[in-house]
């Protein structure tokens, strides 16, 4: 029995694996995929939102500036701001589908009378309860050796107990 050319059967091999190898995703392209999405989907609610402030909160012993914006029933978007010592916080929450998938804490220095002098800032993608990637600018909380990036879940959630507890 007359046996197959080895560069035959590799070109054989090759065509019949193709397709199986081109369906295997690197785990990381598929966040960065993931990632893009959720950002595409976040700049898209900012842009629909045209709510002005909701609530004025003191419920953390400084004066809270909420805008909630309920893009519709699947898609909400909450923008906190306050303004303590010098320091402009920000904090962004974006849900689809009632899960957190977006969330932005920003720190801006920036005195009375001044432009910002500094500005720190860490995005969260998350997907079901799990951060897929986080994202840092500047120098804040991110560089300390016990910051844990679970813990925007634990603010999060403190902040829907807020939430609710606002009268209509």
């Amino acid at each position: 029995m007359k046996s197959l050319h080895p560069i035959f059967l590799l070109l054989c091999l090759s065509f019949l694996l193709a397709p199986a190898c081109s369906q295997v995703k690197p785990r990381q392209e598929t966040k960065t995929n993931l990632k893009a999405q959720i950002k595409l989907k976040v700049e898209k609610a900012i842009q629909e939102c045209v709510q002005d402030i909701s609530v004025v909160s003191d419920l953390n012993n400084t004066t809270e500036f909420w805008q909630i914006c309920e893009l519709d029933q699947k898609r909400r978007l909450i923008k906190i701001e306050s303004y303590t010592d010098g320091i402009l916080y920000q904090e962004i929450y974006f849900e689809a589908e009632n899960d957190l998938i977006y969330a932005k804490e920003t720190e801006q220095m920036m005195p009375k009378n001044h432009f910002a002098q500094s500005i720190w800032n860490c995005e969260y993608f998350t997907q079901n309860g799990e951060i897929l990637n986080t994202m840092s600018l500047g120098h804040g909380k991110t560089e300390s050796e016990d910051w844990q990036a679970e813990s925007i879940f634990e603010l999060y959630q403190q902040r829907l107990k807020e939430l609710k507890s606002f009268k209509n």
